[in-house]
């Protein structure tokens, strides 16, 4: 269990962004806010598997990974739980984020694996599942030019009920 280091109710709100899916118990990290967040106080979470705007050629390539994205617990999962001392307030998404992205950045980055669903990629599934996706990234025409993405992902708030 994780156990974070600080005294009971001693903080006004706990935020997780993009995390949730590499802690191993989702549900117990999320009780654990609550014991130090003030009664009234606020536990925050952003889920890491978000999503991109459907006219996206790069996105709609990368959904190609999602096997390897899978999360611990889901965002329906999660809503879902008995979180003891949190009362859902709000389930909704961030805001559209609007960024650009050139295909060869996005080749790059998995390549150097830095999403977490790609630390332990083995050998076999990087080339059933990885090197394909690679493959068509590489396909695109014009892979320095800048793309225009927006994505937006799941945002969750409790609010902490009396310990």
């Amino acid at each position: 269990m994780v156990q974070l280091p600080l005294p009971d109710d001693c903080a006004d709100t706990a935020c997780f962004v993009w995390v949730l899916q590499l802690v191993e118990d989702p549900i117990a990290t999320l009780t654990e806010a609550a014991r130090i967040v003030r009664p009234g106080g606020h536990v925050v979470a952003i889920l890491s598997n978000g999503e991109f705007d459907p006219d996206d050629e790069i996105s709609t390539i990368l959904d190609a990974l999602a096997p390897l994205r899978a999360e611990r617990l889901g965002r329906n999962q999660i809503v879902a739980a008995d979180l003891p001392g949190l009362s859902l307030l709000e389930q909704t998404f961030t805001p559209w984020d609007g960024f650009q992205s050139t295909v060869t950045d996005e080749i790059d980055h998995i390549e150097r694996r830095i999403y977490s669903s790609l630390f332990d990629v083995d050998d076999a599934t990087w080339a059933r599942v990885v090197a394909p996706v690679l493959e068509r990234l590489r396909a695109l025409p014009d892979p320095e030019r800048p793309r225009e993405r927006r994505n937006r992902h799941p945002l969750l708030v409790w609010q902490v009920r009396h310990h």
